[in-house]
Parts: C-alpha cells; sequence; structure tokens
C-alpha cells in the first residue's frame, strides 16, 4: 500500500564515545526499522557542564572544550522513542616533531622513579607557562587517572600506583612526552 506511515521502534546514535576539541560532526541517526517514514528528531544536551560543546537543530556538534556531556535524540512522532549517549571530549595530542620534544622534557620530571610506595611527585619548572594535562596509563593502555595543573615547582600526582609498570603522558599545547614509571 503506497504512502503507508512506518512508525520506528528504535533509534542509535552514531557517534563515538570520545571525540576531540575542535571536531564539527554531524551526529547520524539510525532507525529501526530503516524504513521508518517520520525521521524528525529533537537534539537536546543534557548533563552540560559550562558551554564545552555547541549543537544545532540539524544534529550538527561542535566540540569546544574538554569534558563530558550527554546528548539525547527524540523522535518527534509523539512515540516517546528517544536514545541517550554519553560522550567524552578531549584535546587531541598532536604529531610532535623530535626538535620540540626536549622542551617538555626539560620542563616536567617525575621522581621517585622507581618508588617503593606507588606515590610519584611531578616537578614542573616555572617556565612552562600553561596547563599542563596529565593522563597515566597501565600496561594495558587503560586510563588510570587524568588531571589537568596549573601550578609549578613539585606536585604530588594525585593517584596512588599498586606494584607495576605505567605510561604517564603528559601534554601541554602541542608538545606531548611520555614517562615510563615503575612501582617496586
Amino acid at each position: 500500500m503506497a504512502g503507508a506511515t512506518i512508525a520506528a521502534t528504535g533509534l542509535a546514535l552514531q557517534i563515538d564515545d570520545t571525540i576531540y576539541t575542535g571536531d564539527t560532526i554531524d551526529i547520524g541517526v539510525l532507525f529501526e526499522p530503516e524504513n521508518t517514514t517520520n525521521k524528525l528528531i529533537k537534539w537536546e544536551l543534557v548533563e552540560l557542564p559550562g558551554n564545552i560543546v555547541q549543537l544545532d537543530e540539524t544534529g550538527r556538534l561542535i566540540a569546544n572544550l574538554d569534558g563530558e556531556f550527554k546528548i539525547t535524540a527524540n523522535l518527534m512522532d509523539g512515540s516517546g522513542i528517544m536514545v541517550s549517549k554519553k560522550v567524552v571530549i578531549e584535546t587531541p595530542v598532536s604529531s610532535i616533531n623530535p626538535e620540540n620534544k626536549s622542551i617538555l622534557k626539560d620542563l616536567v620530571s617525575v621522581y621517585p622513579n622507581p618508588s617503593s610506595d606507588g606515590r610519584f611527585f611531578i616537578n614542573i619548572d616555572p617556565e612552562l607557562s600553561v596547563p599542563l594535562k596529565i593522563m597515566a596509563f597501565d600496561i594495558t593502555g587503560r586510563m588510570l587517572c587524568k588531571t589537568f595543573i596549573e601550578e609549578k615547582g613539585s606536585i604530588l600526582l594525585n593517584h596512588r600506583f599498586a606494584n607495576g609498570v605505567y605510561f604517564v603522558n603528559f601534554v601541554a599545547e602541542e608538545y606531548s612526552i611520555v614517562r615510563k614509571l615503575i612501582v617496586d
């Protein structure tokens, strides 16, 4: 029968779990069944801390700042069908040319390494004029902690590590270095 209305029974959002500051993304929606006739969506941002993201009525999203938010798509056919997803925005780590790596190498140090009690101090040189993003990973690549530091001098990393090997990524603007940390 031509012209019959086919109602949606479900929705799914097409957006990655992690996006990056500066990204502009057209969020996709998968309809179940695929031949749903009413595909009008109302977008909503939920749990939005500050102005980390912008979203227009077409589902175009602009990621402004690091953070986490929840996006919801409501089907506008009176059915009450909706779908939500949490998304994290992170600052991309740029590729570094070799001569720039030494900038952070000289401005950031970690001690003691190895550590016997699972605690590490980060020494940040006063010449570093931008905030430092710190992310610690275990050997499987799982992120254990993430923090931003603006202070200079010797700072205790606010995470106690169990025995093992860890990698800490330090990011300041377009510069990045990784340090291997050992707890024995």
